[in-house]
């Protein structure tokens, strides 16, 4: 979805696959998207514009747990009072129409005037636990 821009060794950013692929140019006239350039005189990418702004609405199922506690019938035979056991997945699935990689922003650095601003910053990362409680 998204790809480095690599123009000089000291200048890398992130841009949409979209943007890389479908930008203005003399080739392609057509587009609704700026034209891509290290010094852009018109200011298409860093001047504050409500070209990109998008709904950035989204459900997302933070966390699912899923355990099951052996009845104590079961345990008490082998010495264990409770046996529990269980997994959970955070972050697992996000229902959205918005084109970054997370609609839940953070901002620049935590910054809170940066707030609802995409920075194209990571995704939260979708982790799988798996875990057993043993009480004796």
């Amino acid at each position: 979805m998204y790809q480095s821009l690599y123009s000089t060794d000291m200048f890398e950013t992130n841009i949409s696959k979209d943007m890389a692929l479908n930008h203005w140019s003399p080739e392609n006239p057509d587009s609704n998207l700026p034209r891509l350039a290290l010094t852009d005189s018109n200011q298409n990418g860093t001047a504050f514009s409500d070209r990109m702004v998008e709904n950035g609405s989204y459900f997302r199922i933070k966390q699912l747990q899923l355990g099951y506690t052996f009845p104590k019938l079961m345990t008490a035979k082998a010495g264990i009072q409770n046996l529990r056991i269980y997994a959970s997945v955070d972050n697992l699935k996000t229902f959205t129409k918005y084109s970054g990689l997370d609609p839940e922003v953070f901002g620049l650095y935590g910054n809170p005037l940066y707030y609802g601003i995409d920075m194209v910053n990571y995704p939260q990362p979708r982790t799988f636990s798996f875990g057993l409680n043993i009480s004796f």
